[in-house]
């Protein structure tokens, strides 16, 4: 059975992944194949598809009622373009639990492309979550 992990209703994209046990006897072979339609191209470097990297603090301390803009250090190593977003809860799959932004977030809290967060801290030791 395949399982959705990921949706993005804005790029018309779904995303799945799926675990299987199979005993083979010592002489056996065997292939693992994708076999389907609409799978989104990419470029063939004859390489495996790597996942982004990111690295940030675990706790980032802002000030109150003063702008802080937090970079979110992010690559990739095939070198695909990165664009960051606010995690969700929608389509059934729930990226974020009870921390989905903007309620758990101050208002006028943003979000850029460039993986950059705006934050002003509204109130005093209050803790916030970004997901």
């Amino acid at each position: 059975m395949t399982y959705c992990t990921d949706v993005s209703s804005l790029s018309g994209v779904a995303v799945g992944q799926r675990s299987d046990i199979v005993s083979l006897s010592k002489s056996s072979s065997f292939s693992s194949v994708y076999a389907s339609t609409a799978w989104v191209r990419r470029p063939d470097n004859g390489m495996f598809n790597n996942a982004p990297v990111v690295a940030v603090m675990s706790q980032i301390n802002i000030q109150q009622n003063h702008k802080t803009l937090i970079t979110v250090s992010v690559s990739d190593p095939d070198g695909d373009t990165i664009r960051c977003r606010w995690a969700n809860s929608s389509n059934g799959v729930d990226e974020c639990g009870s921390i989905c932004p903007p309620g758990s977030l101050p208002v006028n809290t943003a979000i850029y492309s460039n993986c950059t967060v705006e934050i002003i801290g509204a109130s005093a030791a209050s803790g916030y979550a970004i997901a």
